[in-house]
């Protein structure tokens, strides 16, 4: 579309300190649209863009601005589109990656302090003495709207912007989310680290940043992920994320833990406490249970205390979650189910040809079964690509898919194969000149099973061993349905290899 094409001559574009800050705007104002985005890659392209920026923050106090914004406009985008962007790319890893590390260029002794406020972003990062830190205590929070004929009367409106803030505060305080002491402030998460934070050996200057996302779009849960904690289809994430990290220093191992308060988005169940890891822009990124413990959960909130800095989240299963059988199902091009229908049709039609007037038309017995069993295969595998490989969204059929496309490309091959060498044969025999007086033997006729066994066992005995071994080979966390790349080594290229060579 319009706007993939757009992004992807930003990308190209020579970037330097003298354009870069033109260009940030530029790509901001299309991200403003991101609700519409309609394509994974426009999240990708997106990234990677921001990516580039990173190079010129330190520069540039302005960018950072710029990219906070981009990445507030970004968690308006389908979450459908968001998971599949994670999925194929690791692209909301990335973005995430970019966003959290963006302040730790902007600290140093002439600037001990960095904000930045949006619609659904607000980071806050300070400059340290270890010596001197008594624990710290943030809360995210956005203001309520109110009539200036009646206060304390919310507005409705819903185009007004609710911008995130931070109140930050020196002590290990841990602030109630219900008792939030500002007037017409609604606190959404609160973050507290106790004044035991560093080792008594840390470096004398440390960065501390603190980051809030209003929801958890860019930390989606994949399906087919083996995480016991994202292990329910009715599980999301129902609260904002917060995140806390350090640069130039690490957490003591005996510090005291960290308590986060956290305010569900919309009435839930059966609440988890979550940590993402692992943090990096390869990182595929999960939900874990690891190093994080639920204390409290009511109908409105959550505390949890955690031992490690990470992104924190509640995760609950939500009766108006999406089912994964109304996920809208990523589609190939228009082009290449046109071409699989036409393909299917000829096929098809030598097949029932060859059926119908086998006794007319003059043909051996071998090349009759090598030429209906190469038509078959081949006809299953691209019906079974056009029709299933993009189905990640449903981890059994992904599966199913991705072994019957496996047997499938195999066994075509290897019939291909057979059909050569049964063609090159009949090409080539000639007939045994007889001596006067004695009878033409006729030529030795020898079982088709060895044809079968060998397309279409060979393939059987791949399949069944690569699913045996680990079925998850088929599919696990990939943007198609299809190996993994170590086995597809071993299982699929390989044995295709010695096929065309043979």
């Amino acid at each position: 579309n319009s706007i993939t094409r757009v992004l992807h001559t930003f990308i190209l574009r020579p970037i330097n300190v003298s354009n870069v800050v033109t260009v940030a705007h530029q790509v901001q104002t299309y991200t403003l649209e991101a609700a519409g985005f309609t394509d994974s890659v426009d999240v990708l392209y997106v990234a990677q863009i921001m990516e580039k920026f990173m190079e010129y923050v330190k520069q540039l106090r302005e960018l950072s601005e710029i990219m906070v914004e981009m990445g507030s406009n970004l968690m308006q985008v389908d979450d459908q589109i968001l998971a599949l962007a994670q999925r194929e790319k690791r692209t909301c890893s990335s973005i995430i990656y970019s966003l959290e590390t963006l302040a730790w260029p902007q600290l140093h002794t002439h600037a001990q302090d960095f904000s930045v406020v949006s619609k659904n972003i607000v980071m806050e990062a300070h400059l340290v003495r270890t010596a001197h830190f008594t624990g710290m205590t943030c809360t995210a929070y956005h203001r309520r709207k109110t009539s200036l004929n009646r206060p304390g009367v919310e507005l409705t409106d819903p185009t007004s912007e609710q911008q995130l803030h931070f109140r930050c505060s020196t002590g290990s305080h841990n602030t109630s989310l219900n008792n939030f002491p500002l007037k017409n402030s609604v606190a959404l998460a609160s973050v507290t680290l106790p004044a035991t934070l560093f080792p008594p050996d840390a470096a004398a200057d440390c960065k501390l940043q603190f980051v809030a996302f209003r929801t958890g779009s860019l930390f989606p849960l994949l399906l087919n992920s083996s995480n016991k904690v994202e292990h329910s289809s009715r599980r999301c994430v129902n609260s904002p994320v917060i995140f806390a990290g350090l640069n130039g220093c690490n957490m003591w191992n005996y510090s005291e833990p960290i308590w986060v308060s956290l305010r569900h988005l919309s009435p839930g169940s059966d609440a988890v406490a979550a940590q993402w890891m692992p943090r990096g822009p390869e990182s595929q990124g999960s939900w874990s249970q690891e190093g994080c413990q639920l204390v409290h959960s009511d109908r409105s909130t959550s505390t949890i205390r955690c031992s490690v800095l990470s992104n924190y989240a509640v995760l609950q299963e939500v009766p108006d979650f999406p089912h994964p059988s109304l996920i809208a199902v990523r589609v190939l091009h228009p082009v290449v189910y046109a071409c699989t229908a036409a393909l299917l049709l000829c096929l098809f039609t030598i097949t029932i040809t060859h059926i119908l007037h086998h006794s007319s038309i003059i043909i051996s017995r071998k090349s009759w079964h090598t030429l209906l069993n190469t038509c078959f295969h081949i006809a299953m595998t691209t019906a079974v690509y056009a029709g299933g490989i993009c189905l990640t969204s449903y981890p059994l059929v992904c599966q199913a898919v991705g072994i019957a496309l496996h047997y499938s490309s195999l066994s075509a091959l290897l019939w291909i194969g057979v059909s050569a060498r049964v063609i090159y044969k009949e090409a080539v025999w000639r007939t045994p000149r007889q001596t006067d007086g004695e009878s033409p033997v006729p030529p030795t006729q020898r079982p088709m099973l060895r044809f079968y066994l060998i397309a279409d066992g060979v393939p059987l005995i791949i399949c069944g061993i690569t699913a045996a071994v680990n079925v998850n080979n088929y599919g696990d966390n990939s943007p198609y349905c299809w190996l993994v790349w170590r086995s597809s080594l071993g299982s699929f290229f390989v044995p295709a290899g010695l096929a065309v060579l043979v």
